[in-house]
């Protein structure tokens, strides 16, 4: 019988069946409910049956996760049969339906699994040498269809030899590189999240169509695009003109600078203090120069002490939001050079027209004190009073409409009786609260102190 309520109606009602069946907050009880009544409505007619494919096989995942080989064997060949069904079947054709692919493969497994054993988990190899995942990749990129996104993290555990935890890309089936390949280089592709690879081709990128690009623990893949593009400028040409959105966490080799596209729009960067600093920062400057009249969105995220960067906010003309966060793993007391710095680097030489959003937080892991409470800003609150005078400036930052402070600190004690977090966070929440006071009405101000204690 065909639906009586109208279409927009039912489609609503699966949607909402779909969030329930991968709500995490959701018992697995319910949720496999919820897939099952999903799953029942492919039965109802032909428009239902396309509808309920999408909302069913819209993400795939793929991980060793809580899973043993034999059962992600059995997945991967399910998957296939799907993929591959009679040609007489309604079923045909469900690759079309997946728009997200996720593998996550851990090699030793990961510590959380339960109830396992090393040897009845499956290995990076044992998956990606299974003919018939590569039949899976393969047909996920369809002549007139394919994902959009793809993330694939492969983590060796900590004796991989020559960098611990990187997978070598040449240790995967050659089959299995070359559908991996023609996957990412798929003009529906537009997103590709790749982590703990390294000894990627040269030209892995080179002919893709991404917008949005994550490289995380991937020496090499940085590289590529600055040998690509730096090339590419010096012909006046841009490689990838449709990229839009770099995520990086500067791992790979010291000698190269990040050079990236000129239309690049967003840019997340880490910086962290236990790899080297100075190249990191210098890293961090480059990109932000090359794609300057662009960028409409940065996000810094940096480890240990704040470096004095050399480039101007204000030379990024366009720069709608911009936001910094700042994690310290040890401080006797609160550190004040951090955050003068956090202030020059505030402190454009012209106004910021065009930024509407900042966000600023301060995460403190070890925060030692005595038994005695202890004031917790002293001399660190005129470096905010300054922070704080400089944002209510309407010639500075005069289309500014939105200022989130966040301070996080794990304060370190002997006893938890020896220290009043409460009147901590009061303090501290308070002080600021006096420091942010006089800014304009327009700006939305959000404030957050979140501390907790943690023995020594």
């Amino acid at each position: 019988m065909p639906p009586t309520l109208p279409l927009e109606l039912c489609q609503q009602i699966l949607e909402e069946l779909s969030l329930l069946a991968s709500c995490k907050r959701q018992t697995e009880h319910d949720r496999e409910e919820y897939r099952r009544a999903l799953r029942e409505c492919i039965l109802v007619s032909r428009a239902f049956r396309h509808s309920v494919l999408k909302h069913i096989y819209e993400h795939i995942d793929i991980s060793n996760v809580d899973v043993s080989i034999g059962a992600i064997s059995d997945y991967i060949l399910k998957l296939r049969e799907l993929f591959e069904p009679p040609p007489n079947s309604q079923l045909n054709g469900i690759g079309r339906y997946v728009k997200n692919l996720t593998i996550f493969l851990n090699d030793p497994p990961p510590r959380w699994v339960k109830e396992t054993t090393p040897e009845t988990l499956s290995t990076i190899d044992d998956v990606t040498r299974d003919e018939n995942f590569v039949e899976v990749l393969r047909h996920l990129r369809g002549e007139d269809y394919g994902i959009t996104s793809c993330t694939i993290s492969l983590w060796s555990g900590p004796i991989q030899i020559p960098l611990p935890g990187l997978f070598p890309w040449t240790n995967l089936s050659l089959d299995f590189r070359n559908a991996f390949y023609d996957l990412v280089h798929s003009p529906t592709l537009t997103s590709l999240d790749i982590r703990n690879i390294f000894l990627l081709p040269t030209r892995f990128l080179e002919g893709t169509h991404l917008t949005y690009l994550r490289s995380q623990n991937s020496p090499e893949l940085p590289y590529h695009i600055v040998y690509l593009v730096e090339n590419a400028i010096q012909q006046e040409d841009v490689v990838y003109p449709e990229l839009e959105t770099l995520v990086t966490d500067n791992t790979y080799p010291s000698q190269f600078l990040p050079g990236l596209v000129r239309n690049l729009k967003e840019y997340v960067t880490v910086v962290n203090e236990e790899a080297p600093f100075s190249i990191q920062v210098a890293r961090t400057t480059k990109t932000i120069e090359i794609a300057a009249n662009s960028l409409k969105r940065v996000h810094i995220n940096h480890y240990g002490n704040m470096p004095l960067y050399s480039f101007d906010l204000s030379d990024l003309p366009h720069l709608t939001s911009f936001s910094h966060h700042h994690t310290r793993d040890s401080a006797y007391e609160f550190e004040d050079g951090d955050i003068a710095r956090l202030y020059q680097l505030l402190d454009t030489k012209a106004p910021l027209q065009s930024l509407m959003s900042l966000g600023i937080l301060v995460n403190y892991r070890e925060f030692l004190v005595s038994n005695t409470f202890l004031t917790p800003f002293g001399e660190l609150e005129s470096s905010w009073k300054m922070i704080a005078d400089l944002l209510s400036s309407s010639k500075k930052f005069p289309a500014l409409v939105q200022l989130a402070v966040t301070i996080l600190v794990n304060v370190e004690v002997e006893s938890y009786y020896d220290f009043d977090l409460d009147l901590f966070q009061w303090e501290c929440r308070d002080r600021l609260e006096q420091c942010f006071a006089q800014l304009p009405s327009r700006i939305a101000f959000r404030l957050k102190v979140n501390a907790h204690l943690s023995l020594l």
